[in-house]
């Protein structure tokens, strides 16, 4: 069973003091986040090609737990394209680290979320800060890379041979390299390369260490 519809949540009921929109191109629709971390997560979800689709606030749950039935909406639904699902909770890890009533409360609620996906032989996991900021430039890279796969249209079958069979060749090109060789062009080279990218064409060296620039290494995804 696929969840994509997300359950309808009125902003002003949703904790968290932060609101995204974005158009998501994977899902052809707009996706709403009610927290940075959650809009971070759904931006890595959708620049990463192994994620076929996904759905913020997919299901709300009625839940046998510890004597009580409880209600409850999961963050997130993942489906990837080896057929692996599974529900994800968002956390700051430091909301599961100190001792107050947000760890009381965020552990009670990941308890009854994990009741429902065992007892309806579902996958959950926890994804915190930790997990989803991957280095001092990953969210950055990730946050300028998505717009101009937003933006890109289409590139020509020929024209993309090309190109992948240039940096197949070389093993390991930089963006600079295509740009100074006129393999891509200045203006809109990167938004072609992003494209790749988000296909799972091609890899880029350490974006979660340094800034996407002319320097960052360009290589064939042996996936």
């Amino acid at each position: 069973m696929d969840y994509t519809t997300p359950v309808n949540i009125p902003r002003s009921t949703h904790y968290g003091s932060n609101y995204y929109e974005f158009l998501s191109r994977k899902l052809k629709r707009t996706v709403r986040a009610f927290s940075s971390l959650e809009y971070w997560n759904q931006i890595c979800l959708e620049m990463d090609y192994q994620v076929e689709k996904y759905c913020e606030q997919p299901l709300e749950a009625e839940v046998y737990y510890d004597g009580k039935t409880y209600k409850t909406v999961f963050d997130i639904w993942v489906k990837y394209r080896d057929a692996r699902e599974e529900f994800q909770e968002i956390k700051l890890a430091e909301e599961l680290e100190s001792e107050n009533a947000i760890k009381g409360r965020s552990y009670k609620q990941i308890a009854i979320q994990k009741a429902w996906c065992e007892q309806n032989g579902k996958t959950h996991i926890v994804k915190t800060d930790q997990d989803i900021i991957l280095g001092t430039h990953y969210i950055k890279n990730i946050l300028y890379l998505y717009p101009k796969v937003l933006r890109f249209e289409a590139l020509d079958t020929i024209a993309e041979k090309h190109l992948l069979k240039f940096i197949d060749d070389r093993g390991i090109t930089t963006v600079g390299q295509l740009v100074n060789n006129g393999i891509i062009s200045a203006q809109n080279g990167i938004d072609i390369l992003a494209y790749l990218y988000y296909k799972g064409n091609i890899c880029f060296s350490d974006l979660k260490n340094a800034p996407f620039g002319f320097a960052t290494e360009v290589y064939i995804n042996g996936k």
